[in-house]
Formats: C-alpha cells, structure tokens, sequence
C-alpha cells in the first residue's frame, strides 16, 4: 500500500495505481483536471517513490510548473498507517442505527410522517422506497410500535430535534437472540469526519459523506460537498479535527451520546494553534498592568 500526498492532504493509495500513468491520472483528474495533459515524473528515494506532476510547457513563459505549485509524492508504506493522512472520498462513512416506536404517517403521503419513540420523542421520519412498499403491503405493522433500522439526522437548533429516514423495520433472528436484539435498541453507528469539537459544551460535530468511488467514476464537483453533519454529545481525545473516527453512540432523549470511539485516520492537518492577535495582546499588558505589586 502506497500513500499520495497531494497538496495539503494525504490519502492511501494501491501499489498498482502508483506505477500506473493512466489509473494515477484517473484519480487525480476530479481534484487536478490538468494532470490530463502533464508529465508523470517518478524518483525513487529509501523505499519511496516520488510521483511528481508537471504541467505541460507554457507558451508565454517557456516554462514547466508542477501542478498546483506542489509536488505529489507517492510514498511506499510496508506497515499499516491506522494514522495516515488520507482523503475523505477514500474512507467508508457510515450513520445507522435503531429506534423503537411507531411511524405515523402524514394523511397526504404515506413516505414522509413522524416517528413517535417509547420515551415520547418526537422525530421527524422519511421512508426509503424500499420500506414504504414492504409497509403499504403490511399495513398493520404502522398500527403498532416497532423496531426500525434508521439513518440519523440531527437538528440541535429547530425542534423536532431528530429526523430519521427508515430503511426498514429489525426483527430478532431468534427468541435465544432476543436479549441482544432488544440492547441494539437507540444504539448508533457513525464513521466521519470531526469538523468541530468544543471540549466545555461536550459537543462534536461529525461529516457524513456520500461514498463514492473515486476510481469507478469521476467524481462531480456538486459531490465534493454532499454531506450532512450529525451534532454529537462527547468528548473525545487530543485535537480531534480533521479526524476521521468510528463512533459508537446511544440515544438519551434528543441527544447522540459519545459512548466508545476508535480513532481512523487523520484526514486532515491538525489545526494551528491561534496566535494572539494585537488586540488580545494589549489586553493582556493592561490586566498585568493593573496588577497589584
């Protein structure tokens, strides 16, 4: 396994891509469209390999650039990096879980209603294709409260302050399987991105992309950016930003709570520590002046 840098950011990469002109242009081509007409150049140095992009001889300078004014490098890893930095379209995201409670659906569209949860939360609820012809089939199972395989939303400003799309409803394997089936309830999966965390309000912000293969497909601009943000209550170790984590949550009334977290990759670069503007530090020299001697 190889790891391009590219930039700024970092992401594994196949052996097989990496000595391979055509494959490394078609992953690169979403980010850098004009690594279509450039010079692949390569440098071995200790075990790694150097790929470095360079554009095409400009007419009015003469000259060859390397692409974005950076060069892309790719390195020969021999161990697994469970901390290497890596690209958001090259991880597996992920938000599921499961709710008890009863669908309600509204009287003008049996596909969008309300899911009315044991405790008396109220989230608002959206059917997958799927599941709303398994129901409309199967009226009976809306008269009554269910266990139903859901992706979450989370809305901490507006009330209802969950929504739920329903893919379909969970059913014990077995009666001996049961005690296990009934303990998944209100439990939640999420893999994402940390893009904020604020360790005095014990609250994360968590990115949930699309998955997308960046080698099946270019990848379109307008998916670059389609995510959503699941608002999560906990606290989780050193600088999380910019960190992709596996989280395991429990649901306690209108809130996701951060129960166990596995750390992933690092996607991005830790964030800088902030330098104290002028105004903070003529703030600082008049309270130490005021300071009795």
């Amino acid at each position: 396994m190889a790891t391009i840098h590219l930039t700024d950011r970092y992401f594994p990469l196949d052996d097989a891509i990496a000595t391979d002109d055509e494959k490394l242009i078609h992953l690169l081509t979403p980010y850098y469209p004009q690594v279509v007409d450039s010079e692949i150049m390569r440098q071995s140095q200790e075990d790694s390999l150097h790929v470095h992009i360079i554009k095409p001889t400009s007419p009015e300078t003469g000259l060859k650039d390397r692409v974005g004014g950076q060069d892309i490098a790719v390195e020969e890893k021999f161990q697994s990096q469970p901390t290497s930095t890596i690209l958001p379209d090259t991880l597996h995201y992920k938000a599921v879980g499961w709710v008890r409670g009863q669908y309600i659906p509204s009287v003008d569209d049996f596909t969008t209603g309300i899911l009315l949860l044991e405790d008396g939360v109220v989230a608002s609820a959206n059917l997958l294709v799927s599941a709303s012809r398994f129901l409309k089939n199967r009226k009976g199972l809306v008269e009554s409260s269910q266990v139903w395989i859901v992706y979450p939303h989370t809305r901490p400003k507006d009330p209802p302050y969950f929504h739920f799309t329903i893919r379909g409803i969970s059913l014990p394997e077995s009666k001996a399987k049961l005690e296990d089936f009934i303990e998944r309830v209100d439990s939640f999966q999420v893999d994402g991105l940390v893009t904020y965390s604020n360790n005095e309000t014990r609250m994360l912000g968590v990115r949930i992309y699309r998955n997308i293969d960046a080698l099946t497909r270019p990848i379109k601009s307008e998916e670059k950016d389609n995510f959503f943000l699941l608002t999560i209550t906990g606290v989780l170790p050193g600088e999380p930003y910019g960190q992709f984590w596996s989280l395991r949550l429990t649901r306690k009334g209108e809130q996701l709570v951060l129960e166990e977290s596995t750390l992933v990759a690092q996607v991005f670069p830790p964030k800088k520590p902030k330098k104290n503007t002028k105004k903070q530090r003529r703030s600082k020299r008049k309270a130490k002046s005021k300071t009795p001697q």
